[in-house]
């Protein structure tokens, strides 16, 4: 699933103030987020868009919510879009696992990988087989799945564990994609 800038409008609240019995001034605030989501989480958004609360029903709300989304994808889209496009189209990009990454995820992310791309390289006498590390052997997979997806951005998020990277990670027999 290509990655969606999504927009979430919401209520805060509303206040409705009488004057002498003449007019009534309803005033309502509404709060806005921004994010770009990838993968599960463009679903989820996608399915919560469609399970709106009730007081997000009303034409009124539906209507602001179209056109504040619709300004603040003008606003944000072109600079991710060309962004994202300029590391697409290099051909020198690598993913590689955040040495932060705690050992789940990193497992979790070698797992992965390897069901959906060649791990060959890290298994037996693979020219990655060594070093013997769980960042090393998980970071060579994601690179594996990312180059073979499209070294698209959204293919090295891996739940926000993955970076790309300009600088060849390949050591001594270990090369990289």
């Amino acid at each position: 699933m290509q990655p969606i800038l999504g927009h979430v409008l919401w209520q805060t609240h509303t206040h409705t103030h009488t004057h002498t019995h003449t007019h009534t001034h309803t005033h309502t605030s509404f709060a806005v987020a921004t994010k770009l989501y990838t993968g599960r989480q463009a679903a989820s958004f996608l399915q919560s868009l469609v399970q709106k609360p009730e007081e997000m029903a009303s034409p009124n709300v539906t209507f602001l919510a179209f056109f504040v989304a619709l300004a603040l994808s003008a606003l944000h889209t072109d600079a991710a879009a060309a962004a994202a496009e300029t590391l697409h189209h290099r051909s020198d990009t690598w993913c590689v696992a955040k040495p932060s990454t705690q050992e789940a995820a990193l497992r979790g992310n070698l797992e992965f990988a390897c069901s959906e791309s060649d791990c060959g390289a890290i298994q037996g006498t693979g020219g990655c087989a060594q070093p013997d590390s769980l960042l090393s052997r998980a970071s060579v997979a994601m690179n594996a799945y990312y180059q073979a997806r499209g070294r698209n951005s959204w293919n090295c998020f891996f739940n926000g564990t993955g970076i790309i990277t300009i600088t060849d990670p390949s050591l001594g027999t270990c090369k990289y994609a």
